[in-house]
């Protein structure tokens, strides 16, 4: 303390436990006595206290900005896998001119080719 009353950090590292133990007893004997440095440590607990809220509200925002993010990051995941299974499983444009060639030549007629088939 610098003669009467206590240094200004004081009132914050008291706020925060971090005034040494050998201050502590004189800081809050004068704050019980002093008018003006109780109203400046009530101000400087209620800043700490919105401090709090902010930093908590802060970190609630950020867990469900990274939730998003990792949801998000997810489902693309998922779509970039799909359009590979997509594009790897259909079939290749000679294979299919192939296949439709083939079609072309059946011709089913009169319904005789499923009577081989089916032995009659």
């Amino acid at each position: 303390m610098n003669g009467h009353h206590p240094e200004p950090t004081d009132f914050a590292l008291y706020v925060l436990d971090g005034l040494p133990a050998s201050r502590v007893g004189a800081f809050e004997a004068h704050a019980a006595t002093c008018e003006q440095c109780a109203a400046t440590l009530a101000r400087e607990a209620r800043l700490e206290i919105a401090m709090g809220r902010v930093a908590f509200a802060s970190a609630r925002s950020s867990l469900g900005r990274t939730l998003r993010a990792t949801a998000c990051g997810a489902a693309g995941v998922v779509a970039m896998a799909a359009a590979v299974l997509l594009w790897f499983d259909r079939p290749s444009s000679a294979a299919a001119s192939r296949d439709a060639s083939a079609c072309a030549q059946v011709s089913i007629g009169d319904g005789s080719a499923f009577d081989e088939r089916d032995g009659g």
